[in-house]
């Protein structure tokens, strides 16, 4: 019947049930964190509600001196590029509108959860750099600003799954990087293998669990394949820049992305902008990033 699985092996079948039983007890254990008992979680919520009312939520902010600040600092940043100082934070949320103020409570809730993954620093230095090499990337296409934010705050994330099952279940991630090191597995396919469920697809549930916007959710769940031709101008930065780095600054297996990479500035013209240029410029930049990567998000 339409949309009942099927499986072409019983052990297939067993990890896919796996992967089901995995997925919902880290769904769970996370609901439950301090570290998403914040304000920054709490507005979060709030903003997800119909009828919205920014003037409350304008009280709620200027209650939290850390996230106040925050918040004018990037309303009144080079990105908007005003002409007139923003000092309150009622012009502050019109300034950034809906979308970024989400942005920010977001990358508030990310610190909260690095805190909570802070054994994991590999993992979220190289979100932090794929947020960086993505955001380069769309700089470089020209893509129009207001999906500059969307794909850095993909980067940061998009493997926020592999955080989990790491975090929760060590001995057997210990495993998959078994997969990766010696059978030459890409991390999900290891993953998968181990888990019967992959870092994207546990990723993109706990995205959509704490209420993050749905291109968030996609981008997470999408960043290895790009089966989802309709935000692919999101997805594909970070598709690129993820690959490059398990590539060249890991040296493990990756996502083939040169293909991906070339027609993402096919518009430059066939002469102009080779792979070779683009990973170069990339290196360049990476080099960069690491002489002034912050100590946190």
């Amino acid at each position: 019947k339409a949309g009942i699985p099927t499986f072409s092996s019983s052990h297939e079948a067993i990890l896919a049930i796996r992967g089901d039983e995995i997925a919902q007890k880290v769904v769970a254990k996370m609901e439950s964190i301090p570290e998403l008992n914040s304000q920054a979680y709490d507005l979060l919520q709030k903003l997800n509600q119909p009828n919205t009312n920014f003037e409350k939520l304008g009280e709620s902010i200027v209650k939290e001196p850390g996230l106040a600040a925050q918040i004018l600092k990037t309303a009144n940043s080079a990105f908007f590029m005003r002409r007139a100082k923003v000092d309150t934070i009622p012009s502050a949320l019109t300034v950034l509108g809906m979308e970024g103020l989400k942005q920010i409570l977001i990358v508030n809730v990310f610190k909260g959860l690095s805190g909570y993954f802070g054994a994991q620093k590999e993992v979220l230095d190289h979100g932090r750099a794929c947020a960086h090499l993505g955001f380069h990337l769309a700089e470089l296409k020209k893509v129009p600003r207001a999906n500059l934010g969307k794909i850095q705050l993909g980067g940061l994330l998009h493997d926020i799954g592999s955080l989990a099952l790491a975090f929760y279940y060590p001995k057997e991630y210990s495993e998959v990087r078994n997969l990766i090191k010696g059978q030459n597995k890409r991390s999900y396919e290891a993953e998968l293998a181990t888990f019967g469920i992959e870092h994207q697809r546990l990723g993109q549930l706990l995205a959509e669990k704490w209420g993050f916007p749905d291109y968030l959710c996609r981008l997470i769940g999408d960043h290895h394949t790009l089966s989802d031709a309709t935000q692919e101008e999101l997805t594909a930065p970070i598709y690129c820049a993820n690959g490059f780095i398990n590539q060249v600054i890991e040296n493990i297996p990756f996502t083939p992305y040169y293909q991906k990479l070339r027609g993402y500035f096919s518009h430059v013209g066939e002469n102009k902008l080779t792979v070779s240029a683009l990973q170069d410029a990339l290196k360049k930049e990476y080099e960069k990033f690491q002489v002034s990567m912050p100590a946190e998000i």
